[in-house]
């Protein structure tokens, strides 16, 4: 391969301790030698950044401290802009790259690719909500050409610049910023999408974590569409209660929440079994990402009282 450039790998943390080892080692034994490990933390409250301290020890990576939880957008923003490679891959503290994932997704930006997607798997599908996860994953996002976010997601650095980065807008516990980053790419550069190489990723197992992943999608879809698809409060207003009666319809009449609990349970090894789960499963889900929504839409409401205060004053 003659287009060797050098690489940044950009790794947000938030109280990682459990995984982010793995991760960096994970990145530590790539077969490719231009590389460099950038780490932004956002305040970790547990062991993470002792752990990365470790490393930043070493010379294995280089590591950024934020003072506060700004969120995982200003953290990848920050270490994009201090990234010296080429091309930057964003990866999650949870994602475990193969070796050879540097090569090879280089070949793709040696053929002119600006943006690289491929395939993830859930690695601990031994717990309900991962198997659940993966199960939708499979179900609804597998062999689409339309996705613009996956693990293991790389970019240009200059492609990632030109459009603006990710959205800091957003709040700091609230998912949906990568979708936004994607599709701010995909409006002026090239996409290829690779599922030949995949990536691993740990998902949530325990209740609690799985209910705050689940939230935190619902307060991206308010927070997106108020600052990003620009959807005055009134309009929001309206979807969110259109939100709320369709999942009280679902949910009554038990039919449609059953349909897709069965779809998703065929994908997986103990299906019967785990159509009976994945039916609480999908209604967990779908209440957790109401309450997201409404819980956003309150933040945004009074954020727009506290401005036109402010204003006035």
């Amino acid at each position: 391969m003659s287009f060797e450039p050098l690489v940044s790998v950009i790794v947000p943390t938030y109280n990682e301790e459990a995984d982010i080892r793995s991760t960096i080692d994970a990145l530590l034994a790539l077969d490719y030698e231009k590389k460099e490990i950038i780490v932004v933390d956002s305040a970790s409250t547990d062991k993470t950044v002792e752990i990365l301290k470790e490393y930043e020890k070493g010379n294995q990576i280089i590591l950024y401290l934020e003072s506060s939880r700004c969120g995982v957008s200003s953290a990848r923003n920050l270490g994009i802009r201090e990234a010296n490679g080429e091309i930057v891959i964003i990866l999650n503290a949870d994602v475990i790259l193969p070796s050879d994932f540097i090569r090879r997704i280089l070949t793709h930006y040696e053929k002119g690719a600006d943006f690289v997607l491929v395939e993830s798997r859930v690695e601990n599908i031994n717990h309900v909500f991962p198997q659940w996860i993966q199960a939708q994953h499979l179900l609804f996002y597998q062999d689409r050409n339309d996705i613009l976010w996956t693990e293991g997601f790389s970019c240009r650095k200059g492609a990632a610049i030109d459009v603006g980065l990710f959205p800091e807008a957003l709040a700091a516990n609230t998912a949906g910023e990568d979708a936004v980053f994607g599709e701010r790419l995909n409006k002026k550069y090239k996409k290829v999408i690779d599922r030949t190489i995949v990536v691993t990723h740990v998902a949530p197992e325990k209740f609690i974590a799985f209910w705050r992943q689940r939230v935190g999608r619902g307060r991206g879809t308010s927070y997106k569409m108020f600052y990003i698809n620009k959807i005055p409060l009134r309009a929001l207003f309206s979807y969110l209660v259109g939100d709320l009666s369709l999942f009280f319809l679902q949910t009554i009449l038990v039919f449609p929440v059953l349909l897709k609990a069965i779809a998703l349970a065929r994908l997986t090894d103990s299906k019967i079994k785990n159509a009976f789960y994945f039916f609480f499963v999908t209604i967990l889900d779908s209440l957790a990402q109401l309450i997201g929504e409404w819980q956003a839409y309150r933040e945004l409401v009074r954020s727009e009282k506290e401005q036109k205060q402010r204003v006035k004053m």
